[in-house]
């Protein structure tokens, strides 16, 4: 009973699908996802070789209100058949988000990370999207890059801030990780202030 209270005190629920690896693993986050106790569901596609598989990939696109994939891995959703997307004059990225909102209907919002053209973030509701700030750093390491942004945006995201402020936050913590060697760098004082809205 004390868990159940700890996990109805959070309404989101973040996974990614490299901790999938394992059945153990696999189910327990998706007895999780399907429990009702999470307002969201937050997943962070990492197509690593060999350690996804379509099974993997669908049931995870199925349980989520929110999916974060990056540019490098979007193309494989369609290769593997689990989206269709149409064509068009719209960037491919737009026509795959519609197109996954469309086929995943729990789907809300799809965040695609761009590398030095920042991010966009799809509203399905509207059909919408919206673009990030572009980032101004040197890539270094892009160890961490994605995990801090999708850090900062739930972060942000969880307090209620704009749309606009969540995806500028998170471009402007993952702009400062690609300039450091390691996953989990110290953060200067100002930088954390920016992603907490407080500079």
């Amino acid at each position: 009973a004390a868990q159940t209270a700890e996990l109805r005190d959070r309404p989101l629920l973040y996974f990614g699908t490299l901790a999938q690896r394992g059945e153990e693993s696999r189910s327990t986050l998706h007895g999780l996802a399907e429990t009702g106790l999470f307002e969201e569901i937050f997943c962070d596609i990492n197509i690593r070789p060999p350690f996804f598989s379509a099974d993997v990939l669908r049931d995870s696109l199925r349980l989520s209100t929110i999916l974060k994939i990056s540019r490098e891995e979007y193309a494989v959703l369609e290769q593997l058949g689990l989206v269709t997307v149409a064509g068009g004059d719209e960037p491919y990225a737009h026509r795959l988000c519609r197109a996954l909102a469309a086929q995943y209907p729990r789907l809300r919002q799809i965040l695609v990370t761009l590398d030095k053209d920042g991010a966009l973030l799809y509203d399905a509701a509207t059909d919408t999207v919206l673009y990030s700030e572009q980032p101004r750093s040197k890539l270094v390491s892009a160890v961490g890059a994605g995990d801090s942004f999708s850090a900062a945006f739930v972060y942000n995201r969880l307090r209620g801030v704009s749309p606009a402020d969540c995806l500028n936050r998170a471009i402007a913590l993952s702009d400062y990780v690609v300039t450091q060697l390691g996953a989990v760098p110290s953060y200067p004082p100002a930088l954390r202030a920016q992603v907490r809205g407080e500079a």
